[in-house]
């Protein structure tokens, strides 16, 4: 894929994930507290970290 091309898209792409969190915080707390919606950011961004930390472990300094 052409490089400019690629910057592009990628560029979108974190900006309409970087839009939808804040349409979705807006819309969570609707339903929940502030704490439960900052406590589940958390717990999400863990659970999608994990795999990648446990791949990595080998590399971290001891």
């Amino acid at each position: 894929m052409n490089t400019d091309r690629e910057k592009w898209i990628l560029l979108i792409l974190l900006s309409v994930i970087w839009g939808s969190s804040f349409i979705l915080i807006k819309k969570s707390l609707e339903h929940f507290s502030p704490y439960q919606v900052g406590a589940l950011r958390v717990l999400i961004a863990g659970i999608i970290l994990m795999p990648i930390a446990i791949s990595k472990y080998k590399l971290f300094p001891k």
